[in-house]
């Protein structure tokens, strides 16, 4: 019986160890890879646009009093305290415009995952509920997303409208425009290596190993 008590205590201490050991690489890893990441600078450049298109897309549309589909305002005005970037030949405003463009990806991840619930499509944009809520109100008010009950009570759905589809086809050149002048200004080569690295750093992102844990 001492024996077989030994045993197991010495198969728990080996588990342990294999665990420990296993802890200490993952962490060691990630430490390797999110230091390359933070002295890569066209790295954290890169990131910090990105953060700051999020915020904005997400602060802003809280203190203007229109959104990007409304033509109210005459056509052509000069930048005002009203419209800060003026307004196109529709009326339209041009901030509000600005801020459609971040909304491209929501476009597309509906495009690709066809009708998913609310919660699919949240963490496919890596959101939270409220926060994609609040990104979908102005697509629904413009028609190009509708949001319906789905096979449960407590499901919703989004789906892409045939305008959806049109406006994402209209988003998708201009989209490549800029791509193309990225590649052109940064050279492919150097593109594919940023893309290659903040793929290998969002599920470290996602998911952080703990030190200690």
């Amino acid at each position: 019986m001492a024996n077989a008590t030994q045993t197991t205590a010495d198969g728990g201490s080996a588990a342990d160890a294999v665990r420990h050991e296993f802890d200490a690489k993952a962490r060691s890893q990630t430490s390797i890879i999110l230091g390359r990441f933070v002295r890569h600078r066209l790295a954290m450049v890169s990131l910090g646009v990105l953060v700051l298109l999020a915020l904005v897309a997400i602060v802003v549309p809280f203190f203007l009093p229109y959104n990007f589909a409304d033509t109210s305002s005459g056509g052509y005005l000069t930048p005002s305290a009203r419209h800060l970037l003026g307004t196109d030949q529709l009326g339209r405003d041009g901030l509000a415009q600005l801020l459609r463009g971040t909304q491209f990806s929501l476009l597309s991840n509906l495009l690709v995952l066809q009708t998913p619930a609310l919660s699919v499509l949240a963490e496919a944009m890596d959101m939270e509920r409220t926060t994609l809520t609040r990104n979908l109100r102005p697509l629904i008010t413009a028609g190009w997303v509708t949001v319906q009950p789905g096979a449960s009570a407590r499901r919703r759905e989004a789906r892409l409208t045939p305008i959806g589809r049109a406006k994402w086809e209209q988003g998708k050149s201009l989209w490549r425009l800029g791509q193309n002048a990225l590649n052109a200004s940064l050279g492919e080569a150097e593109v594919a290596r940023l893309h290659q690295m903040v793929d290998q750093c969002l599920p470290l992102l996602r998911n952080p190993v703990r030190g200690g844990h």
